[in-house]
């Protein structure tokens, strides 16, 4: 249950970085960034590792985590990996799941169709905007403010001279696949992944205009080129 507090804190996090989920089961760590398949992936971790079997709250489960410009000191010799997110269809993700106006404002986890990781930009953000326009609010923030549900994925992946950290680097296009050849290569129990947090709508291309795709690859651009992305054609 998020708590008064945990809206607080959360609402004062900009910049943030993800920290590293410590397996010492398999001397592996996952880097999860949100908006790529992290809560599916994080729960599917969890139950592996849990003597409870099923965990159906992923968020109370107290993973032992890393700072990511440490991995690599402190943690040598483990297997690091992640996955990453075409950058448009990352951002759809994000608006169909951050603004809500279908969803009752009860001041914990809604404000106006707004959720509250999203509550620290006053009213820039709001129930009734376009994903036009919630495309123009995102990419006009900086990383250095920009919430981790739409910061640029390579900053979570990279140590401070932008080298990656990670030794796997799967998609969220192809998870399942790169999923089965990361637990053959860690010797992990075949378990598929729960679809936690999934929504469901067209195919990304169909929801964007030629200014907001420019927007994207304009402030994108980085895990455009370093993950070799691009926004398709509508089908």
């Amino acid at each position: 249950m998020v708590t008064e507090q945990d809206t607080e804190r959360w609402g004062k996090l900009r910049g943030q970085l993800s920290d590293g989920i410590v397996l010492d089961e398999w001397e592996a760590i996952y880097v999860p960034i949100p908006k790529v398949a992290c809560t599916s992936l994080s729960t599917l971790f969890a139950r592996m590792i849990s003597t409870k079997g099923d965990i159906p709250y992923v968020f109370e489960v107290p993973f032992k985590r890393v700072a990511n410009r440490v991995i690599r000191k402190d943690y040598a010799d483990y297997y690091v990996f992640a996955f990453v997110r075409n950058p448009w269809d990352r951002l759809l993700s994000c608006f169909l799941s951050k603004i809500d106006p279908t969803e009752d404002d009860d001041g914990t986890f809604y404000r106006n169709g707004v959720e509250f990781n999203f509550w620290k930009y006053g009213d820039m953000f709001h129930s009734q905007m376009s994903f036009s326009d919630f495309v123009r609010a995102t990419t006009s923030i900086p990383d250095e403010e920009a919430d981790i549900h739409f910061s640029s994925q390579y900053r979570h992946l990279t140590d401070r001279h932008r080298n990656l950290v990670p030794d796997f680097i799967g998609r969220f296009e192809s998870l399942a696949g790169d999923l089965e050849e990361l637990r053959s290569r860690m010797h992990m129990p075949k378990t598929a992944p729960p679809h936690k947090m999934k929504t469901e709508h067209k195919h990304y291309s169909h929801y964007y205009t030629e200014e907001t795709r420019a927007l994207v690859e304009g402030r994108y651009p980085e895990d455009i080129e370093l993950f070799g992305y691009r926004c398709e054609e509508k089908s």
